[in-house]
């Protein structure tokens, strides 16, 4: 059986500016609370948010008088807040990860740009530090009654460092579905396919051999809907459709409405899709070797855009 390798489609989003927009996070700083943390895995005690699984996610606070969740030093190292009074805490392991949710002040809208930005800071107690994290955007909540890990994210913030002096800010940028209410943090993909760096704990003494795992506080964490985020389409040039089983084909997923159509040289439209999925070249399809010309048209953020480019086809 042929198995044909799938170019997915990329989105590449760029910060280009910045705007004042309504952050739809609620309590984004973790400084509102029903009651004072008073042990782990309180975080539903910060107003607005819960744990995801049955794994303890905590909350910080300075109301706190237990040495477990007291701020600056706590039982998993030693950080002020980025603002406010509180921040969360939350530990990637082995066997599973740790997640913090909230469910919006509204839902998102199809085919809107929005900017995610956390801060984050590497706790003293981990023994390891992962270069990203993610994040999920549901229309229901992703509670699951287990400490088993989600594999798979709609966005991810990358590029973190080995810090635990200071607060990282870290951005990202997701294009909405639609109907989206629920926003899910945490270290999504298996263990084993993260890249994570070994680091000597500060507080060594804190540490059971047993329990391996990277820990970050969180603050100060926001979604707005932006015109920060460029969104660019990476298309494949080159297509070898000459079912060896390899590259023969290239599927993509585009935004809701938009129009992908593709020319031969003597600009007659050979395929055009207007489908959320498109597949090309398209089995049976007779066509001739040679350099095909794409125009995908499209609309973000009520602006109507265009991204055009060539595809050489080889049989």
């Amino acid at each position: 059986m042929i198995k044909p390798v799938l170019h997915t489609i990329i989105l590449l989003f760029i910060v280009v500016s910045l705007k004042a927009q309504e952050n739809l996070v609620p309590n984004p700083s973790f400084d509102e609370y029903t009651e004072c943390p008073d042990y782990e895995g309180q975080l539903n005690y910060a107003t607005g948010w819960f744990k995801a699984n049955l794994a303890t996610s905590d909350y910080m606070n300075l109301c706190a008088t237990y040495i477990y969740n007291t701020i600056p030093q706590n039982a998993v190292g030693y950080q002020y807040p980025k603002i406010g009074n509180g921040y969360a805490h939350s530990i990637n392991f082995g066997s599973g990860s740790e997640y913090m949710e909230c469910r919006l002040s509204e839902s998102l809208k199809a085919n809107k740009l929005y900017l995610i930005s956390v801060y984050v800071s590497l706790t003293e107690t981990s023994q390891y530090w992962v270069e990203k994290l993610g994040i999920r955007f549901t229309k229901d909540t992703l509670y699951r009654n287990d400490l088993q890990r989600w594999t798979e994210a709609d966005a991810y913030f990358e590029g973190i460092k080995n810090d635990t002096a200071n607060w990282q800010c870290l951005t990202t940028c997701y294009l909405a579905k639609g109907g989206e209410q629920f926003l899910t943090i945490g270290m999504f993909d298996e263990w084993d396919n993260y890249i994570y760096y070994p680091v000597q704990p500060a507080y060594p003494n804190l540490v059971h051999p047993e329990d391996i795992h990277a820990g970050y506080y969180w603050d100060d964490i926001s979604v707005v809907e932006s015109d920060l985020c460029k969104l660019e389409f990476t298309i494949p040039n080159v297509v070898t459709a000459n079912s060896d089983g390899i590259n023969d084909f290239f599927k993509l997923q585009l935004p809701s409405g938009a129009t992908f159509t593709i020319l031969n040289r003597w600009g007659n439209i050979v395929y055009k899709n207007s489908d959320s999925e498109l597949l090309w070249p398209q089995s049976g399809e007779k066509l001739t070797e040679g350099v095909y010309f794409y125009v995908l048209e499209y609309q973000i953020n009520n602006k109507k855009e265009k991204q055009t480019g060539f595809i050489q086809l080889i049989r």
